[in-house]
């Protein structure tokens, strides 16, 4: 073993007995180490301490934010188990006050500092994960983009990682030293880590059952018959009562020695304090048999009756089991937890009904939880996570984790196909049908899973220890009901230390200097040299590949979902809210005492950001009247109801609250039965769309938002002196009748205004035209279909919210057939629905997909354009799956052109669709900013970049119409204005005011042939615009 990997030796204080060159090689491999700590050690807290304060506080960030900044104010804490334990409100408070206020950056700075150290800690690991190791481990977590990302973020994971680390630490170096005080130190950790998040149950599970397994085994090795398969069987005796040995070790002496257990290895040691600890924190666990049972347990007086004597007998058997092994080590071990845990959940004995709500509450709550199935992911989520992220370590764990598994040959081998087998069955159980039956299978199989991982693992205990740790953790979180991509921390970090490990050991062993006769001899040329030369090339380039990973994650992603690494994520738009009302509050003179008034719908982060103003969080209805003067944010569902007030304001300035990384992965497999769902995998990776997809994500991030949380800042027209906003002039037709202007001579007028009665509009998009020159119109926030006259009558309309033929789910976009038939994209409903003239349904069809990659004939998801061809088939522009889906007027799929890609031919979320006068099919991309052109079959024929087109926001999402002309016109709604495009694919013309009287937010336009006029949505003003053509040459 080279020196690099070798552990340290314990207790050793007097320098080794070395000629002048070893002793100069030790020294100068020491400095070299040091000065490579050094460098991690400015990177890791580098990383994490820069620019904290850029990205938009997420919502649960706000949430903990918020709170601890009421701890600041001396308003005191209640602990509440929704939002995890105390540790990091108190540790964010203290902060808050150290760095003299609350911001963005201040509440960040905590995660920060304990992100820099988890990246030190593997220095306290070295006697086991070797130098090499140990530095490996510190570079993996210093630039793993989950942990980097998760560094600066206000939550309670990385906390918990760093307690859950340094416990393993210090139960390995009490295993190595047997120094109590490792102990005391771990008792202290684990009280915090109970104290930061309900993750510690998984943690402590996994510790405790594999300490379990270890005991029995070492049990095994004692007892008589010891050797091949009876040892195999004592074993497996003794796996399920160690524990109860441990426990029970002072007691029962005569038993032991007849048994053969004489000594008490140290793990039995850290049994015992880890059960007598953390067995009184699983309490709650009581109610799952008892409700499985159908005893049914109220809330309230019922659950006290059944708390109080569980956690009363939980206690009281720990102490006496603690007291019986070492009274004097357990009667400290004891106060290093209880202190601590008892002061944070009491928040330091101003709550005591808090402690209660530790011990019995956080579990019972999570519990409960369990089958909300927050997040509603696939339980291969976390697995995706390794080879997006965190593929260098892949590199090293990867085959570690086959290595290790294997190595011990056949019974190896076989104990391995049953504990993959064992896991399949648990992980598919729910392809069967049988209730209780099944479930109890599906723990027996988990059961079994983690016996014969434990005994497939020969070797070191240590490697063992790595390889259930990293297999455990991530099927422990694979199983749990919720799954976020914070938990995502949870798994990565024994999988990092698994990495480290393998990949210090095969690196010194390649590298190893040859030791003759005691003195070390060094060979510059040998096989493992070169080879570990050649891997280390590829290794590089992977590390430099993860480095830009990480900076597109944490730095250019950071709030933008294009990573998988969070839910979903406050926009950058929020921040550009709160500079605007701190532009008026201190420009008016009103500081503080500004009165905002935020739509209850949507509360947070808004609660946050706004701390210190008068605001207040309301229902704004239909009966909703704002406070003179008050600065309005109004959840997008509600600014229907803005017309009541509209005109106290300047127009509105339109906002991404929240938006989401779009799920594509959800297909990867979807079916109700294991077996069918990998078949389905597995023939989706002979479909070069499957790799080509996967490469654009994982080296591009060719990826866009998908949906969003939508709001309208309203700021009255009091403050437009010294805020003029986005317009000093309020959207044309937002005002009464009498102040709208007139048609003029040249057919130039208005059709609608903002509101929700008959004829009014909110946000309309899409609008297209018949033969008599009726308008179709998508009144999207009013989840309807609108037809008027060609002088703006209104004559008829169809369509609520709601998923039964005639509503609507923000839909998109209309198209008309020459039989007057009209067809609407129904966006979030995933389909398509007809009407007749008259808007009586006649027909809808498509179901939402899971598959983005190769969908079913009738399945969607969230197509936003469509159009009829010149041989009355319908054209659909499917933005989910990429793809331009022809069908006959009653729903027949005809067929399919383009995929997900940048090539010609290949789209990037296809918003807009048109067909020009010799049949041609023109699409507009907002994710590739270009128009491509098809003829009528869906061959390519030109592609067509749009610079206009380049900003990627949710609002981005162009429109199309073909004039007869073969030039088109688009829509491009965030820089609102009109462009005219030549046939060859150029901007000939913006349009951004019609006369004197700006667009706002043009959304969808159709052309009159016969008339010469355009008609152009405003979703902003809730209104249609119509003006001739010729004013493109007024501009």
């Amino acid at each position: 073993m080279s020196e690099l990997a070798r552990p340290l030796p314990l207790g050793a204080t007097g320098a080794r007995t070395r000629d002048a060159s070893g002793t100069l090689s030790l020294r100068l491999r020491l400095t070299w180490e040091a000065a490579a700590y050094g460098v991690l050690i400015m990177c890791a807290f580098g990383f994490r301490l820069w620019d904290l304060g850029s990205r938009a506080m997420h919502h649960d960030e706000s949430l903990h934010a918020y709170n601890a900044y009421q701890i600041l104010q001396g308003r005191g804490y209640d602990y509440a188990p929704v939002l995890h334990g105390p540790f990091q409100f108190f540790g964010m408070a203290l902060t808050f006050f150290l760095t003299g206020g609350a911001s963005d950056t201040s509440a960040r700075i905590l995660p920060a500092l304990f992100g820099g150290v988890l990246a030190l800690l593997p220095l306290a690991f070295r006697g086991r994960l070797g130098r090499l190791g140990a530095l490996l481990a510190s570079a993996l977590i210093a630039f793993s983009p989950a942990l980097l990302y998760y560094s600066r973020f206000a939550r309670e994971d990385i906390y918990a990682a760093v307690f859950s680390l340094g416990i393993i630490i210090c139960i390995w170096r009490y295993i190595d030293e047997k120094k109590p005080h490792y102990l005391y130190i771990s008792a202290v950790l684990l009280a915090l880590s109970f104290a930061t998040k309900e993750t510690t149950f998984v943690f402590a599970a996994i510790m405790l059952i594999f300490l379990n397994l270890w005991v029995a085994f070492e049990f095994a090795d004692q007892s008589r018959g010891r050797g091949g398969i009876a040892r195999g069987a004592v074993f497996l005796g003794y796996a399920p009562f160690a524990w109860l040995i441990a426990a029970l070790w002072p007691f029962i002496g005569g038993i032991r020695r007849r048994l053969g257990l004489d000594e008490r290895h140290p793990a039995v040691d850290v049994l015992v304090i880890m059960g007598t600890l953390a067995g009184p924190q699983f309490a709650a666990a009581v109610k799952v048999p008892l409700e499985a049972a159908g005893l049914g347990i109220n809330p309230g007086a019922d659950e006290r009756m059944l708390a109080v004597p569980v956690v009363i007998a939980l206690v009281g058997a720990s102490a006496i089991v603690g007291l019986v092994w070492d009274q004097r080590a357990w009667l400290t071990v004891a106060l290093c937890f209880w202190a601590p845990y008892t002061l944070l959940f009491t928040a330091f004995l101003t709550d005591i009904n808090g402690f209660g709500g530790g011990i019995w509450q956080s579990l019972d709550y999570w519990i409960g939880q369990h089958a909300v199935q927050r997040g509603d992911q696939p339980e291969f989520y976390y697995l995706m996570f390794w080879p997006a992220y965190e593929y260098l370590a892949l590199v090293f764990a990867g085959p570690a984790l086959l290595h290790y598994c294997l190595r011990g040959g056949p019974g190896s081998w076989l104990l391995t196909i049953i504990t993959v087998c064992a896991l399949l069955f648990a992980f598919g159980a729910e392809s069967f049908t049988g209730g209780t039956a099944i479930v109890i299978a599906e723990c027996l199989a988990l059961v079994v899973a983690a016996f014969t991982l434990f005994l497939a693992v020969r070797g070191e205990v240590f490697e063992r220890f790595l390889v259930f740790w990293t297999a455990a953790s991530l099927v422990a979180y694979s199983l749990v009901g919720e799954k976020m991509p914070w938990l995502t921390v949870h798994t990565t970090v024994p999988f990092v230390i698994l990495a480290a490990y393998s990949g210090g050991r095969f690196f010194s062993r390649l590298v190893a200097t040859r030791r003759t006769d005691g003195v070390a001899r060094q060979r510059r040329f040998t096989l493992g040299r070169t080879t570990a030369s050649a891997v280390a090339a590829p290794i590089a380039l992977l590390a430099l590949l993860s480095m830009r990973t990480t900076i597109l994650a944490t730095y250019d992603h950071g709030d933008v979902p294009r990573e998988f690494l969070f839910y979903n994520q406050t926009s950058p738009d929020a921040p550009d809210v709160v500079e605007r009302v701190d532009r008026i509050a201190e420009a008016s003179g009103r500081g503080n005492g500004l009165r905002v008034q935020v739509d209850r719908t949507d509360p947070w982060p808004w609660g946050w950001y706004f701390r210190d103003y008068n605001v207040t969080f309301d229902e704004m209805g239909a009966d909703f009247r704002p406070e003179a003067d008050s600065v309005l944010l109004v959840a997008s569902p509600n600014e229907t109801y803005s017309s009541a007030y509209i005109d106290a304001y300047q127009p509105a300035q339109p906002y991404t609250l929240r938006w989401a990384f779009p799920e594509d992965y959800r297909g990867i497999g979807e079916k109700k039965d294991l077996a069918e769902g990998i078949g389905d995998f597995a023939s989706s990776l002979g479909n070069s769309d499957t790799w080509d997809h996967w490469w654009g994500f994982w080296f591009h991030r060719d990826i866009l938002p998908q949906g969003g949380v939508e709001g309208r800042l309203f700021v009255p027209l009091e403050f437009e002196a010294v805020d003029p906003g986005p317009s000093s002039s309020t959207p044309v037709g937002r005002g009464e009748a009498s102040t709208r202007p007139a048609g003029d001579i040249e057919g130039r007028y208005i059709i609608g205004r903002l509101g929700a009665q008959p004829g009014q509009m909110d946000l309309p998009l899409g609008l297209a035209l018949d033969a008599a020159g009726d308008v179709y119109v998508v009144d999207s926030g009013n989840s309807r279909i609108q037809k008027f006259d060609p002088r703006g009558g209104p004559l008829a309309a169809v369509g609520t919210a709601g998923t039964a033929p005639g509503q609507f789910n923000q839909p998109s976009d209309v198209a008309v057939d020459a039989a007057g038939n009209v067809y609407v994209a129904d966006t979030w409903n995933h389909r398509i629905q007809k009407f007749a003239p008259d808007l009586t349904p006649i027909l809808a069809w498509g179901q939402p997909t899971r598959d983005l990659i190769n969908p079913a004939p009738d399945r969607f998801w969230a197509p936003r354009g469509i159009v009829v061809d010149h041989q009355g088939n319908i054209l659909v522009a499917d933005t989910g799956t990429n793809r331009i889906r022809r069908y006959t007027p009653d729903g027949v799929h005809i067929g399919d052109f383009g995929r997900r890609g940048k090539e010609t031919g290949e789209f990037q979320d296809p918003t807009g669709i048109a067909v020009g006068p010799d049949g041609s099919i023109y699409v507009a991309e907002a994710g590739n900013a270009r128009i491509q052109k098809f003829d009528a079959s869906g061959r390519f024929l030109a592609a067509w970049p749009i610079e206009d087109w380049s900003e990627r926001s949710l609002r981005n999402k162009p429109r199309i119409e073909a004039l007869p002309d073969g030039r088109l016109i688009g829509t491009d709604a965030p820089h609102a204005r009109l462009l005219l495009i030549s046939g060859g694919g150029h901007v000939t013309a913006r349009l951004e005011k019609v006369v004197d009287v700006p667009l706002f937010s043009p959304e969808g336009v159709a052309f009159d042939a016969k008339q010469g006029f355009v008609y152009v949505t405003d979703g902003l003003a809730g209104h249609i615009r119509r003006f001739p053509f010729t004013d493109f040459a007024l501009r």
